[in-house]
């Protein structure tokens, strides 16, 4: 299914953190202030300040390198960057620190889903589990780490269990409506999707996960509604503009379409992909000097990738270019037989 590339591209916002990154503790004056400048971290953490929540764990954790939930929140939030074998190291060493830290095996889940170890992650969530039976994340986290393994069943049950324990933690409903999702259950996922968003009306994720199933569904009105309320909360978030850009393709909407790929290479102008759609677009209306002009900066940016080569071969034959249009698939089916 289309969607599970959406979702698993979105995992490392959905799946979240537990426990204990906040603490307070009787120890010595350096401990003590090791302990505060980790809750600072928190705080900004929270605020949405990752690259100062970092700064400020690594600070705790030069204090006191024995710190353990700062080795934890640190693993959690390099993660949420995308530094998932940075955030492996560190929830490893939080656990090396502290093996009954039930947040440091919750967030080594989490990086460990997201590099799709999930047989890892699985462990990592369960043993979270058998240390603090009601941490609702871990059990969000276990659900949508079983549901990329196609555990369906296992993984839902998880996600109930999470929202039983917890209803109020609102990336559980969306892993839930995954899970659903996958089980061909749209209309049930939409529903679990519009709980989260009741809970948090200005959940982005949620929105464009909205969208993303409104538009599955081929409710076109909307879902660009979705898409651009989600907009106005992430306008920097090149994946919606890139699923919008694609229903709006699909609904013959071409000039929207080039207007939003346009956006996403405005975004993100070394990101191969985008130019690739807003090519594709551009020559369903006829633009060939421009679609090919994006299909040469996509070979460029993507030169080992056979597919844009062959891409790129086919819009040069359709320009009477044959020679070079000969040469564009020699290389695809080279590089396809790597």
């Amino acid at each position: 299914m289309k969607a599970l590339v959406l979702f698993l591209s979105i995992v490392a916002v959905t799946l979240t953190g537990c426990g204990d990154a906040k603490v307070n503790i009787k120890s010595n004056k350096k401990s003590q202030r090791a302990l505060s400048i980790n809750n600072e971290g928190f705080s900004l953490y929270e605020q949405g300040r990752l690259d100062d929540a970092i700064k400020k764990y690594h600070e705790a954790i030069r204090l006191d390198p024995k710190l353990a939930i700062a080795h934890s929140n640190l693993g959690h939030a390099l993660t949420e960057q995308g530094k998932f074998s940075q955030g492996i190291i560190a929830c490893r060493e939080a656990i090396r620190l502290d093996p009954k830290m039930a947040a440091a095996h919750n967030n080594l889940g989490l990086a460990l889903n997201n590099t799709g170890k999930f047989d890892d992650a699985i462990a990592a969530c369960r043993k979270a589990i058998r240390l603090h039976p009601k941490l609702a994340i871990a059990h969000n986290n276990l659900g949508l780490a079983l549901t990329n393994l196609g555990e369906l069943d296992e993984a839902i049950a998880a996600c109930r269990k999470g929202i039983a324990l917890d209803p109020n933690v609102v990336e559980i409903y969306t892993n839930l409506g995954f899970a659903l999702y996958r089980q061909g259950k749209t209309d049930e996922a939409i529903v679990q999707i519009k709980k989260a968003i009741k809970l948090k009306p200005q959940f982005a994720l949620a929105l464009y996960n909205l969208a993303y199933l409104l538009g599955e569904q081929g409710k076109l009105d909307e879902a660009l509604a979705a898409y651009n309320k989600a907009l106005t909360l992430e306008p920097k978030k090149v994946a919606i503009y890139m699923d919008m850009g694609h229903l709006l393709a699909r609904h013959d909407k071409l000039d929207e379409a080039i207007a939003t790929f346009r956006k996403v290479v405005e975004l993100a102008p070394n990101f191969a992909k985008g130019r690739c759609d807003l090519s594709s677009a551009l020559g369903q209306q006829g633009k060939l000097d421009e679609a090919l002009f994006e299909l040469r900066k996509a070979v460029e940016l993507e030169p080992e990738n056979a597919v844009y080569h062959q891409y790129l071969g086919q819009a040069l034959e359709k320009q009477g270019k044959t020679e070079e249009a000969k040469k564009e698939y020699a290389i695809a089916e080279k590089l396809s037989s790597e």
